[in-house]
């Protein structure tokens, strides 16, 4: 057993977890292979989607070298997938977990770090899960929570993070459409007050509207 077995663990289960929702819901890939003008038949989308579930298990069960460069290989075509949705206006979701998500850069970060993992592993003769579970004992419980964890810190930067970013900016950027006006107001004032014009002055309105009504 060595260091990299949690993290390629992880990488596997990502893996496998994002092709099963794509099986569920094959809709979201497809649009943003859609988008970008790529065959997105919804069969071709499962089947890539079985692959990646059959790949993620394979991992688990037996994680030989070639396996694991396999890995490192879907995750960095993933990445540049990502990378090119991402730059990409017209593709509003990658659809990796079967939901609308928008591409960010985080995403391409994490496939790129999955794909350096798989890469290190296939160097280190990885044990498998189920000799790794053995190997701990009761310590495979927390090493099991563990791994769940990063899995879903993956899927929730993947899935939600950008989203919640996005409409955090929505809601500065409308707050601050709406405190531009009266800005504006108060610097057209403070101009007018560094000049010596101010509330009654003869240039303004107010002030010969003033002196009309005195004469």
């Amino acid at each position: 057993m060595s260091f990299v077995e949690g993290p390629l663990f992880a990488c596997a289960g990502a893996l496998a977890a994002s092709g099963g929702a794509k099986l569920r819901n094959a809709h979201p890939a497809a649009e943003a292979l859609r988008a970008a003008q790529l065959p997105s038949a919804a069969w071709l989308v499962r089947a890539l989607a079985a692959g990646e579930v059959g790949l993620g298990l394979w991992i688990l069960v037996r994680p030989r070298p070639g396996a694991c460069l396999l890995l490192a290989v879907a995750f960095a075509a993933l990445g540049i997938a990502a990378a090119g949705f991402a730059r990409n206006p017209r593709v509003r979701s990658c659809g990796c977990f079967g939901e609308d998500a928008p591409p960010n850069a985080l995403h391409v970060v994490l496939d790129l770090l999955a794909a350096a993992v798989a890469a290190a592993a296939a160097f280190l003769s990885p044990s498998s899960l189920p000799a790794t579970l053995r190997a701990l004992g009761w310590w495979s419980i927390p090493f099991l929570a563990g791994v769940w964890g990063i899995i879903y810190a993956a899927r929730a930067v993947g899935t939600h993070l950008q989203a919640a970013l996005s409409a955090y900016r929505g809601h500065t950027h409308g707050h601050e459409q709406r405190s531009r006006p009266r800005d504006r107001h108060r610097r057209a004032e403070d101009v007018l007050r560094s000049a010596g014009i101010v509330e009654g002055h003869p240039s303004l309105w107010g002030g010969r509207s003033a002196r009309m009504g005195a004469s």
